[in-house]
């Protein structure tokens, strides 16, 4: 009798635990589903196709983009450089989007007056999630919103949140 007690304690305590797991698990994919729900383009800077040369039009963009920069708080903002560059053409397609993703955060540092924490990312997205009519040859600066303040908590604080 005190066994079978036991056990069933044991299955109760286990189904619980695991309801609190898928509980977690939710909350914390709600939060990187909001994370991206509020992703903001500020601007787009287009290159030439297998290239990573910053031209004149590119860089009015980014001057005219500076000014907000500078007035974005850290603590609530999180600027990213997300480079592009489509699946095909090119066989080292995400280097090269790296590469437009840190020529366009090098000029901005070059300009700012105000440190501001850009992070850069490359990618080649599948012709899935493309959004017609967007050339596949850019730089997008991004903002997000800070909602894990991953500018003053550390990777282990913020992961598992």
């Amino acid at each position: 009798m005190a066994l079978k007690f036991r056990l069933n304690l044991i299955i109760v305590c286990l189904v619980l635990l695991l309801s609190a797991v898928l509980v977690e698990a939710e909350n914390r994919s709600q939060a990187v589903d909001d994370f991206f729900a509020r992703r903001k383009v500020l601007a787009s800077v287009y290159f030439t196709v297998d290239s990573a040369q910053l031209n004149r039009t590119g860089e009015q963009v980014l001057d005219k983009l500076v000014p907000e920069l500078e007035q974005l708080d850290p603590a609530v903002h999180l600027v990213r450089i997300e480079g592009i560059h489509p699946r095909s053409g090119h066989e080292k397609m995400v280097e090269l989007a790296m590469l437009r993703a840190k020529i366009v955060l090098e000029y901005l540092h070059e300009r700012m007056t105000v440190p501001v924490d850009l992070t850069l990312t490359g990618s080649s997205p599948s012709p899935a999630v493309r959004v017609p009519g967007n050339s596949q040859h850019r730089a997008d600066i991004v903002v997000y919103d800070n909602l894990f303040d991953l500018h003053h908590a550390d990777t282990k604080e913020v992961l598992p949140r």
